[in-house]
C-alpha cells in the first residue's frame, strides 16, 4: 500500500499516464543498433488514468508499467479520448513515474514463481497485475514455450483515454 498522503496526493492530481511501447525498448536498450533513431514522440501513446478501480474487486490499483512514459498535467477537465494533454517536461514525469515504479517493485510487494515441473502454468488477471520474466532453475534448461490468450478487458476504463480501435497503440 502507498503511505496515505502519497497516496492522497496522487487521487488529488489524478494524473493520467501517456504509455509508449517505443520508450519501454529504447529504455530496455538504449544502445540497440534498432532503436537508437526511433523517436517515441512520434507515434501514439496509450493514455490511462494512473488510479483506477479493478471493476470486479472493487479495489483501487496503479495502473503502471514500463512503457510508462509522460504524466499528463492535471486539469479540472474531463480529459478527452484522443492525444494527449499538455504534459509535464519528461525529466519531471520520469521523476513522477520512477518514485512509483521503484515503490510498486518492493520486495513485499513481488511474488517470484518458481517453475517446479516442465508444463508448469501460471495465470493472472493483467489489468491489476505487473509482471515480467525472470530468471531460476529452469533459466537455460529449457525452451521457453511462452503462448498468450488475451481476453478483452470489459470494464469501463479498459480503452483508458484511447480510440476505441483493433489498433494497437503506438505501433507504426
Amino acid at each position: 500500500m502507498l503511505p496515505e498522503d502519497w497516496k492522497q496526493e496522487l487521487l488529488e492530481k489524478n494524473y493520467i499516464i501517456d504509455h509508449s511501447l517505443w520508450h519501454s525498448r529504447k529504455k530496455a536498450a538504449p544502445y540497440s543498433p534498432y532503436l537508437v533513431s526511433v523517436d517515441p514522440m512520434k507515434y501514439g501513446f496509450g493514455r490511462h488514468r494512473l488510479i483506477q478501480t479493478h471493476e470486479p474487486s472493487g479495489r483501487t490499483n496503479l495502473y503502471i508499467a514500463a512503457h510508462a512514459m509522460l504524466v499528463e498535467k492535471p486539469s479540472l477537465e474531463v480529459p478527452k479520448i484522443g492525444p494527449p494533454g499538455e504534459a509535464l517536461p519528461y525529466d519531471e514525469s520520469q521523476k513522477i513515474i520512477d518514485n512509483i515504479w521503484n515503490w510498486c517493485q518492493r520486495s513485499e510487494f513481488v511474488l517470484s514463481v518458481e517453475w517446479e515441473s516442465e508444463g508448469d502454468l501460471v495465470i493472472w488477471d493483467n489489468t491489476c497485475l505487473m509482471h515480467r520474466a525472470g530468471g531460476g532453475t529452469f533459466q537455460g534448461k529449457y525452451v521457453r514455450d511462452m503462448r498468450r490468450a488475451t481476453i478483452h478487458d470489459a470494464s469501463s476504463m479498459a480503452w483508458g483515454f484511447n480510440e476505441r480501435s483493433d489498433r494497437r497503440m503506438g505501433l507504426p
